[in-house]
């Protein structure tokens, strides 16, 4: 009996949608317009992705370490994080090549870095030459990532 009442329910609700014009669609011109406001949010959303992900960016590559730093992640993986998403929500493909191109660099730092002795002051003068290797092709992928976002944010 309830199955039979919660049937005849579920008409009773999709007639009046029916009968309510809902089932008739929208009207092209209705259509075209949400589709064009879409297109307009995802470029903003682009836009201001390309500006926020350039300020962690130019944060991390110049003000490291300094006192005028204004980002703070607690480490690597969370400031990849941030800014990869950042990267790919610009929907630029320079800027995600970059990018990608940086976090192939990063893990070949890491994968350096978890070879040596932690205390850097050990390091024999090939150990510094390789970690000073694929730490200057670290920054100078990341120095691309800042290169291509400058270039979304003025239109290059």
């Amino acid at each position: 009996m309830k199955k039979w009442l919660l049937v005849l329910g579920v008409a009773v609700i999709f007639v009046a949608v029916l009968l309510s014009g809902c089932a008739k669609g929208v009207a092209p011109e209705e259509f075209a317009t949400a589709q064009t406001q879409i297109k307009s949010l995802e470029t903003q959303v682009a836009d201001l992705s390309a500006i926020s992900a350039y300020n962690i960016w130019y944060d991390q590559y110049y003000l490291y370490g300094t006192e005028t730093q204004y980002y703070a992640f607690p480490d690597t993986a969370s400031f990849n994080k941030r800014l990869g998403d950042l990267v790919y929500a610009t929907g630029d493909s320079a800027s995600k090549t970059a990018w990608d191109a940086y976090l192939v660099a990063d893990t070949a730092l890491s994968d350096v870095l978890a070879q040596l002795p932690e205390d850097y002051t050990t390091w024999t003068e090939e150990q510094t030459n390789q970690w000073s290797g694929v730490n200057t092709a670290r920054y100078d992928a990341l120095g691309a990532v800042g290169t291509a976002l400058f270039n979304v944010i003025t239109g290059y």
